[in-house]
């Protein structure tokens, strides 16, 4: 990829050394774009991917729904067109896949991208999700129900309108199953499992049994302390006593339908909790993102662009997060690469970057390089991003930074504020690139090509 002329040689030494991206020649594939609106991002992104797309899968994350390129195949996301991926979809690798690894990245993501759910909430939805997943047939502690097929929504309509239920086991569990699943135990709350109206009864005739046998405790102990005419009077209120904690203890036996009704309660907290999760999950399924119907991407084009204008900020968020997850979790089942397979571009990467070391672009940053994917991201200034992830990315190009974030941005990168002096947006950039087997690189002042 050939970005422009190296500007010393050219001013100084009237030659033209062309300054040229090599991936292979590179500690890694990663790229950093920043500049303020108007220098060129945009125009800059288009070029490089055109100019590298062959033999190389691009997912781009276009916010502005600006990023054209020939050839590309584009799916616009939106509650209207319903288009999704399923988060529940397990990891299968044996060292970092499972149920239980699956529902922490979630709830990660959920609270990190998001409204953060409270404590109480966090445990509901953990035991939520770990029932699907069992009712689904998936065991954390066994790897081989771990494999299952990806469902859509036709083919999840048409099993169920059939009453094929036994069928749905062979896929994994959608964001549908989660809301309905959690929908039930909140009716069985108030109304119980069948819907008879007892569904908290097993819990109120036990509570009324230990406080009637407490109360009949005392009494006794009482009379063993009276005189005999006090304790005739005690034992006719012991007798009535025990006959309503008989009844207690009875209704207690005849409210239980399951066997599970206290053990129901303690891990679904409360009708109030669970119903605050029930909500959480509906808005989660109503932007359509997670609809496991899959989108209709090109498998012959070389560049995916996932158009998310449509969405509000956080639900971009959440899209991007969750998507970028998946692809490098498939590039990680891949194996290790000689060469990069895929690049994910996002543009104004800083929206979605966090200085968490589990947040997806930091995790992309360190691990990803030998499983053949890279991470180009553009953004404003390099303010938006932790020292590590600057110091991990193999190639920062400035292309105009506002002023504002001059000295800010010299701290973070260690350089001159000459370096963002020499730069005229769409004609000069300053560029590193960390090459293999070089030791302290430089920006280099670069004329662009047009």
């Amino acid at each position: 990829m050939h970005f422009g002329y190296d500007d010393y040689s050219r001013a100084r030494q009237g030659r033209d050394v062309p300054v040229v991206w090599e991936a292979d020649k590179l500690i890694n594939p990663h790229i950093l774009i920043c500049g303020k609106s108007g220098t060129g991002k945009t125009h800059l992104l288009r070029r490089m991917i055109a100019s590298a797309a062959g033999g190389v899968r691009f997912h781009v994350f276009d916010v502005h729904s600006d990023i054209r390129i020939a050839g590309e195949s584009r799916v616009v996301f939106s509650e209207a067109t319903r288009y999704g991926y399923n988060p529940l979809v397990l990891d299968t690798d044996h060292h970092t896949g499972g149920v239980r690894r699956t529902i922490n990245r979630l709830v990660r993501t959920l609270n990190r991208t998001s409204r953060k759910l409270g404590d109480r909430q966090e445990a509901v939805l953990r035991a939520l999700l770990q029932d699907v997943y069992f009712l689904n047939a998936c065991y954390d502690d066994n790897p081989k129900s771990w494999c299952k097929k990806e469902i859509d929504e036709a083919v999840r309509k048409t099993l169920i309108d059939a009453r094929r239920y036994p069928e749905l086991k062979e896929y994994y569990p959608t964001l549908d199953d989660l809301v309905g699943f959690a929908e039930r135990k909140l009716k069985a709350m108030y109304l119980g499992p069948e819907g008879n109206g007892v569904g908290n009864r097993c819990v109120t005739a036990l509570e009324e049994t230990n406080r009637l046998t407490a109360s009949l405790k005392r009494l006794t102990g009482k009379s063993a302390r009276a005189g005999d005419e006090e304790a005739q009077g005690l034992e006719t209120r012991i007798s009535a006593a025990k006959a309503r904690a008989l009844t207690a203890f009875e209704e207690y036996l005849g409210s239980i339908e399951n066997g599970r009704e206290i053990d129901e309660v303690i891990k679904y907290d409360s009708r109030e909790v669970l119903k605050s999760i029930v909500d959480r999950l509906k808005n989660l399924n109503a932007l359509g993102i997670f609809r496991p119907t899959r989108p209709p991407f090109d498998e012959r084009a070389a560049v995916w662009v996932y158009d998310i204008k449509h969405l509000p900020e956080d639900e971009q968020a959440l899209f991007v997060h969750f998507r970028m997850q998946d692809i490098f979790r498939r590039r990680l089942a891949q194996g290790v690469q000689g060469e990069v397979r895929e690049i994910i571009v996002s543009d104004e990467a800083s929206r979605f970057f966090g200085d968490e070391p589990d947040n997806i672009y930091n995790v992309i940053a360190k691990e990803a390089r030998k499983f053949g994917l890279g991470l180009w991201c553009a953004s404003q200034a390099p303010t938006h991003f932790s020292e590590d992830f600057l110091t991990t990315v193999g190639t920062k190009i400035l292309l105009g930074i506002d002023s504002y974030y001059w000295q800010s941005s010299c701290r973070k990168l260690n350089i001159e504020e000459s370096v963002l002096r020499f730069i005229t947006p769409q004609k000069t950039a300053a560029i590193h690139m960390d090459r293999k087997g070089e030791v302290n690189a430089r920006f280099k002042g670069v004329q662009l090509a047009g």
